[in-house]
């Protein structure tokens, strides 16, 4: 799929990453930095500058609020993942919602002077205490103060593109884990990649609850390709997306498929549940962006959990 798309995508064109120098934004920059000039913007709250180690582009510092001081020249693209991403941070600093709520609005404002599209990332948690599996049009339920920033940020794009003409996809992403980059979120990777790293040091995986809360699992790769077709859809002036594989695991199957791939016998060991909204259930409907985007997920999680041990076994030697 993606060599079809690379044919399409854009070549010779400025690209703004907000929230670049993180997990999935960095890996997003390694994919587009080849053939456009490539501008990431992050404050490095949960990113780290060694994500971009080898890249070819122009890094600057500082929050999405600062975008038109710091990124003053016209760009033709925005990827928009300059947001918090972590319930933990909004329920320590409510604030938080305001201040990425105006950074979008920095970010959208400029994608209007420049009349560059822009993809946004928004989240499963959304569906928090919904229906399943989760469709784009479901009913939002008010669960949380990061969902409730998610979802006004989408609703402003959808504003900005009846009022102003912006050109906007939201894709709402489940679950994201793979690669060496995650590094940078430390304790907010994917549980994934968290079960993974402590079992290879022996270590038992830790989980709230009795571990039977699911996530739809999807390997970086998978949403790297998804949002670069994003970038192509011209359908319409907003659309959002759910971006995840269709299927749900449990957290005591991902350690039972850990231990098979790494070959360790590791029980999952538990705790008390800290956060009052927690989710519980993530399992994405992806019917919607199989028959507008063409997208759907490749890699399995056993075949992902596989990815990441080779890349951790090679970072290791």
């Amino acid at each position: 799929m993606f060599e079809d798309m690379k044919k399409q995508f854009h070549q010779n064109k400025t690209i703004l990453i907000t929230g670049g120098a993180g997990f999935i934004g960095s890996s997003i920059a390694e994919r587009v930095c080849r053939d456009n000039k490539v501008i990431v913007l992050d404050d490095l709250s949960t990113g780290a500058k060694e994500n971009l180690s080898g890249l070819v582009l122009d890094f600057r510092q500082g929050h999405t609020s600062q975008i038109a001081e710091l990124v003053p020249e016209k760009v033709d693209l925005i990827f928009h993942l300059g947001i918090a991403s972590s319930t933990m941070l909004y329920l320590n600093d409510r604030t938080l919602v305001g201040r990425e709520i105006n950074g979008s609005i920095a970010v959208f404002e400029k994608a209007v002077r420049d009349k560059a599209k822009v993809v946004i990332a928004s989240s499963s948690s959304i569906y928090n205490q919904g229906d399943f599996p989760s469709k784009e049009n479901q009913a939002v339920k008010i669960t949380d103060f990061y969902t409730e920033c998610r979802l006004s940020i989408e609703r402003l794009a959808e504003l900005y593109s009846i009022l102003y003409n912006m050109r906007a996809v939201c894709l709402r992403m489940f679950a994201v884990y793979g690669g060496l980059r995650e590094k940078g979120k430390t304790k907010f990777a994917n549980m994934v990649t968290k079960f993974l790293w402590r079992m290879m040091d022996g270590k038992n995986p830790v989980s709230y609850g009795d571990g039977t809360q699911t996530r739809d699992f999807t390997y970086i790769d998978d949403i790297v390709d998804c949002w670069l077709l994003s970038a192509l859809w011209d359908k319409s002036r907003f659309e959002i997306f759910n971006l995840g594989t269709g299927k749900e695991y449990d957290f005591n199957a991902v350690g039972e498929i850990i231990n098979k791939v790494i070959g360790t016998n590791l029980e999952m060991q538990y705790e008390p549940n800290p956060l009052p909204n927690f989710v519980f259930r993530a399992w994405a409907d992806t019917g919607k962006a199989e028959k507008l985007l063409g997208f759907s997920a490749k890699i399995t999680l056993e075949q992902g959990i596989k990815k990441l041990h080779e890349s951790t076994l090679k970072d290791q030697e």
